[in-house]
């Protein structure tokens, strides 16, 4: 590393333990060699003008758009029709999905962000937790 300070084309062979994007998600990426999820988590060289990729916002999409539909076609959650979830709240589930993490962890990952005791609220935990669960599965599935 000290090379680096002197020639700033130097080759640094030195590994590196961490990175800052779904590092879990890469590396089934990686295992996979699934081109789409490598690239949703930046694994994938891209140019200059393209910008990073965020699965969390890729994913968040569509678990918002099941949540309101099982809103619409339940009528007694119907306010699950106006769930609008925000990317802080659904990146760890999301993340720790490749780690293991069940759908009680999730479901209760989802009720430590949001303090309520309604039914509807009950219920989007567990519409979320599925559908988090489900695209995270099917992707693994349909690239082995």
């Amino acid at each position: 590393m000290r090379e680096i300070h002197n020639n700033p084309h130097a080759v640094i062979k030195t590994p590196v333990f961490l990175d800052a994007t779904c590092s879990g998600i890469q590396h089934v990426a990686a295992l996979m060699k699934d081109l789409e999820l490598g690239t949703n988590t930046n694994l994938i060289a891209q140019t200059e003008d393209d910008l990073p990729e965020d699965i969390y916002m890729y994913l968040l999409k569509q678990i918002n758009e099941v949540i309101n539909k099982y809103g619409e076609n339940h009528i007694e959650y119907k306010l699950l029709s106006f769930v609008k979830l925000e990317r802080k709240q659904i990146k760890a589930p999301i993340m720790t999905k490749v780690y293991n993490v069940t759908k009680y962890g999730i479901s209760k990952q989802l009720q430590s962000m949001f303090k309520g005791e309604e039914k509807e609220i009950f219920r989007a935990y567990e519409v979320t937790t599925n559908e988090i669960y489900q695209d995270l599965e099917e992707k693994i599935k349909n690239n082995k």
